[in-house]
């Protein structure tokens, strides 16, 4: 696959398959979402809100109830499957989640709805999708 096909960019940074069987591609010039015949772009928007928030894309996650969380070179972005679109403020999603406000730096799926949230600032969270419950480790103590 190449931006001659409708990649948004040719160098990929990062690749993620979701429970809907779309092949996500982070790039350095923004997302691409394959459907299996035809690419959807998604490029930084100026639209404080809706859009990626940078283009430089580093990671990609799919967190509780199937939104992709999208890791820009500035914060977490989250696409919202339902609605169709990127949001760069999350906090509403992290709010209705039950999840500490901040920035996830990563996130990953332990399976039977059971999530690690590695946040910016070294808190780690452990997270429960059916339950809402949290156990929230902060500050990450490191031995030296």
């Amino acid at each position: 696959m190449t931006s001659d096909q409708g990649l948004v960019h040719n160098h990929i940074n990062c690749t993620l398959r979701d429970q809907y069987n779309y092949m996500w591609f982070g790039t350095e010039s923004g997302l691409s979402r394959f459907d299996g015949l035809q690419f959807t772009n998604f490029r930084y928007s100026s639209n404080k809100g809706i859009g990626l928030s940078s283009n430089p894309i580093s990671a990609l996650f799919e967190g509780p109830e199937g939104q992709v969380w999208i890791r820009t070179s500035s914060k977490m972005n989250v696409y919202d499957q339902k609605k169709g679109v990127i949001i760069q403020n999350i906090d509403s999603i992290l709010h209705v989640l039950n999840l500490p406000i901040g920035d996830p730096e990563m996130i990953r799926d332990f399976g039977d709805h059971e999530y690690a949230i590695l946040y910016r600032d070294s808190s780690l969270v452990l997270f429960d999708s059916r339950s809402k419950k949290k156990s929230v480790l902060y500050p990450l103590k490191i031995k030296k």
